[in-house]
């Protein structure tokens, strides 16, 4: 009776030994999370910009005085740099009452450094001389090189106001003169898109 109750005790134990022992299902790989798109660069902010002064020039070492306008349009590339497309018109007058005026198209880069601004550009010019005694205007053309400073007196992502200083030179083609002379002004600039 008790080698009976021992091999049922012990046959169980014996049967369960020889059974293939339980397999652990194989562990889940993570899902793997598919990577966010990068971010779209921001693109380069239109900037803008109109400015106006005070402008002395000498022409045929004549003295002359008048208004220096300019526009200006282009894109801020990074932080460092811009371009300008820079249309300007200066009116003015010589010491002996003669009127005159200047028209240039040209082109301008400019190297930023914070509110500080250097610049320079290359450009087309015309000039119209009004003759006193004739009602005549003379007209000449040539090469304009401009160099210029500003600084940003109120800024933000969008907007600046600033005060400029420029040296113009232009030369004729066809007399060979010389019109050239600095110039002081304020002006505004407004970007259409703000920086990230």
């Amino acid at each position: 009776m008790r080698k009976l109750a021992l091999c049922i005790l012990l046959f169980p134990a014996q049967a369960l030994a020889q059974e293939d022992p339980i397999e652990a299902p194989p562990p889940q790989q993570p899902a793997q999370e598919e990577a966010p798109p990068p971010p779209k660069k921001p693109s380069n902010p239109l900037g803008f910009r109109f400015d106006g002064g005070y402008g002395t020039r000498e022409l045929y070492k004549l003295g002359v005085t008048g208004a220096d306008l300019g526009l200006g349009i282009g894109p801020q590339i990074g932080d460092s740099a811009a371009v300008w497309a820079t249309p300007r018109l200066y009116i003015g007058s010589t010491e002996n009452g003669l009127s005159l005026w200047s028209g240039r198209v040209g082109a301008e880069a400019e190297w930023v450094l914070g509110r500080f601004r250097l610049g320079a550009g290359l450009g087309l010019f015309l000039i119209g001389v009004h003759r006193a005694v004739r009602s005549e205007t003379l007209l000449s053309y040539g090469f304009d090189f401009r160099a210029a400073t500003r600084f940003d007196v109120v800024k933000s992502d969008d907007l600046a106001f600033f005060i400029r200083a420029a040296l113009d030179g232009s030369a004729e083609i066809r007399g060979g003169g010389v019109f050239w002379g600095p110039t002081i002004g304020v002006g505004v600039q407004i970007d259409s898109a703000k920086k990230p």
